[in-house]
């Protein structure tokens, strides 16, 4: 598995890679850590180079300056991957690991790196170094999330979480993502006493939106019509297959809430999401479940895509 963990440094880029830990993925991974420079971002790259020379001598003072604090800032981007690179070590031994640095802003950095690497999965905090990033759901996870081409884990540091098995929750709305989102789950390796809770959250004003199927269909005592059960059953059959003890949770209400309502009440150590939903209409109507799980949960958020989107 290709891991793309993008660091700067903060508490949070710390949790993100002890997180990994935690993230069922094989102690064999092959691990890249990536800073970017976030100080200069529309520079070109040659201006993070000192000048040397010739060109040193015909230049101005202030473009002399600006090549000596872009060089600078690549220095301490090199120095916290390398940084990085040595924490992810310590949490496996075994994995291939290197450090790289780029003349990019670190959201733009990590979507190129991921896609010109054919990582797998990237791994970010949830937010920054800045204030303002300590203070709501940094830009750069956001922006990872929302234009990654492949999966995203925005991990959260959970203090309670030792001493006992891990505790997932996938949502599952039938959407092609959501499956890929179990089969993720399905194919990791995890340790003993994992938990599972496949989480079917049918949205009120969805289910008045869509036509409804078949007018004879039934449904339980809870208005939870019977191809949702069965859509539920089948994520959960394919995890127990995989040896995990897995158990379905169908609720009405917003997908948004009730994900990361059901993971709060879990003390779940991380949600698993499908990048989207099912069609057009969903996502007109819901916005961006991921996205809003994400800024919203308690706990590590891994975004699922397929490699179609």
């Amino acid at each position: 598995m290709k891991i793309l963990v993008g660091y700067d440094g903060s508490e949070c880029a710390n949790a993100a890679i002890e997180d990994l830990a935690r993230a069922g993925v094989g102690a064999d991974c092959e691990v890249v850590v990536l800073s970017g420079v976030d100080v200069w971002p529309h520079l070109p790259a040659s201006m993070f180079e000192e000048l040397e020379g010739e060109a040193r001598e015909k230049s101005a003072m202030a473009v002399q300056r600006a090549h000596r604090l872009a060089a600078m800032a690549m220095v301490e981007a090199r120095g916290l991957a390398g940084e990085g690179a040595e924490r992810v070590g310590k949490v496996f031994a075994d994995a291939k690991v290197r450090a790289e640095a780029r003349a990019e802003s670190p959201a733009t950095a990590l979507v190129a790196m991921a896609e010109e690497w054919g990582a797998d999965l990237v791994v970010v905090g949830s937010h920054g170094r800045s204030a303002l990033g300590r203070a709501v759901f940094g830009s750069v996870s956001q922006a990872v999330v929302n234009n990654a081409r492949c999966s995203v884990r925005v991990a959260r540091h959970r203090p309670g979480a030792a001493g006992r098995g891990l505790r997932i929750l996938i949502g599952v709305d039938g959407s092609s993502n959501s499956a890929a989102a179990v089969q993720a789950v399905a194919m990791r390796s995890w340790p003993a006493e994992t938990g599972v809770v496949v989480v079917v959250a049918l949205d009120v004003q969805l289910a008045v939106a869509i036509p409804v199927m078949d007018e004879g269909e039934k449904a339980d005592e809870a208005g939870i019509p019977a191809w949702v059960s069965a859509m539920a059953k089948g994520s959960v059959e394919e995890l127990r297959r995989a040896g995990l003890a897995a158990e379905p949770l169908l609720r009405l209400g917003d997908p948004k809430k009730v994900l990361v309502e059901e993971a709060k009440a879990l003390d779940a150590d991380c949600i698993f999401v499908g990048a989207r939903g099912r069609s057009r209409l969903e996502r007109l109507l819901l916005g961006s479940v991921a996205t809003a799980v994400c800024a919203r949960a308690e706990c590590s958020v891994e975004v699922i895509r397929t490699g179609a989107d």
